[in-house]
């Protein structure tokens, strides 16, 4: 029996030895139970050693009880000084890495926060322009490190049109102009579409009398909201239907102070509810969109189109032009639209009227004083018929004044 708890202690010794190095709480409560058995073993083994004929050295049965009393006491005192237990047995608390500089342990603790999500960070050597980029960084511009192993060369991979706010942010804050920046800039990318990235720019490091030696750039992927907000931004100046632009993108551009030209034609198809009513809605869209795509196909580059209403329709021309170049613009749009419209299962025999309103080609007028005589001249023309135009000028003398020209087509 002495044996027995002799090799019993020995045992608890051993672990509590070996369970008082753990470094989360739920050990150092294992290394303590450690300790209070081999202490109670050790205990018992002296009580048998003294009875029977002892079976290992006298002093083996009191070396344990010793080693167990410590084991106890540096279990209990680990216990009282560890970290704080996050409920899974995970020490929170890290001990320093003493073989690593500080600037460098840094560096690793953004690396590991960035981990997470599509971030990198930039870091700028002020002194000899070098720049150092995380990981991440690499990873969303598609770059190799060495590639990129300057300032310049990073900002070579900004788009033309932000490259001056990129380096207009960061020397406002290397010049102490601005504690921190921010912005959204596009980077192209070796293979692929250009990504968008927001970079917040703040000092890293300062020498002794306060001035920037290190200038930290954190970047955080945002391609796909920069993405949403154009898609949402096309939809709210374009119509739905037909890819133009529509009546909000058009009161836009009514409103401008300085008109892009000199001229407003108002399109409006006859005949629509019939096409609708007579083939359905799927062949009255189709052939708004028909409609649009002729339209495009018959102005200018550069000329302004809008679906404006359900059968209506605007072009702006762009520059100043002359009665008889207006007049050839609207006598095509009238020739191109009474071509039939073939579909699948109807053939639309449609057509469409044109109101054209514009000043002498040396003046000047806004749209919104334009759109009225344009108005004017369309059910003008509605009014003489299907398929024609007719043509209203402003007088530059007498402004107000309207003329009529005679030949509606």
């Amino acid at each position: 029996m002495a044996i027995l708890a002799e090799v019993v202690s020995l045992i608890a010794v051993v672990v509590a030895g070996v369970s008082s190095r753990g470094a989360t709480r739920s050990a150092e409560r294992v290394a303590l139970g450690a300790g209070i058995a081999a202490l109670g073993a050790a205990a018992a083994a002296s009580g048998f050693h003294l009875a029977n004929p002892p079976v290992f050295p006298a002093g083996l049965p009191s070396l344990a009880l010793v080693l167990a009393s410590v084991f106890v006491l540096a279990s209990a005192w680990t216990w009282r000084r560890g970290g704080d237990d996050d409920g899974s047995g995970a020490r929170q608390a890290s001990w320093p890495e003493v073989d690593e500089a500080p600037a460098d342990a840094g560096r690793r603790r953004l690396e590991r926060a960035f981990a997470v999500g599509r971030h990198g960070f930039l870091e700028v050597d002020l002194r000899d322009r070098s720049v150092l980029l995380s990981d991440g960084l690499v990873e969303i511009l598609g770059v190799s490190r060495g590639e990129l192993t300057h300032i310049n060369r990073f900002e070579a991979l900004l788009d033309t049109g932000d490259w001056q706010r990129f380096r207009s942010a960061l020397n406002l804050v290397e010049m102490g102009f601005a504690h921190r920046a921010a912005g959204d800039y596009r980077f192209h990318r070796s293979s692929t579409e250009p990504v968008w990235l927001h970079a917040r720019f703040d000092v890293g490091e300062r020498d002794v009398n306060g001035r920037a030696l290190r200038l930290l750039v954190v970047a955080t992927d945002v391609d796909e909201r920069k993405q949403r907000e154009v898609r949402l931004a096309h939809l709210a100046l374009h119509d739905a239907l037909t890819g133009l632009a529509n009546r909000a993108a058009f009161l836009e551009r009514q409103a401008r102070t300085r008109p892009d030209g000199n001229a407003l034609l108002l399109v409006d198809l006859d005949g629509f509810k019939q096409v609708n009513d007579r083939f359905g809605h799927l062949i009255g869209d189709a052939w708004l969109a028909e409609v649009a795509r002729r339209l495009q196909q018959v102005v200018r580059r550069g000329d302004f189109v809008a679906r404006i209403g359900g059968d209506e329709f605007a072009v702006l021309p762009r520059g100043h032009l002359h009665c008889g170049e207006l007049e050839d613009l609207a006598q095509r749009i009238v020739d191109r639209l009474r071509e039939p419209f073939a579909q699948s299962t109807a053939l639309v025999a449609a057509s469409a009227s044109v109101g054209l309103a514009y000043w002498k080609a040396n003046g000047e007028a806004s749209a919104t004083v334009l759109y009225p005589l344009a108005d004017r001249a369309l059910y003008a023309a509605k009014r003489r018929g299907s398929a024609r135009y007719v043509v209203l000028r402003v007088d530059d003398k007498r402004p107000g004044k309207v003329t009529a020209k005679p030949a509606a087509r």
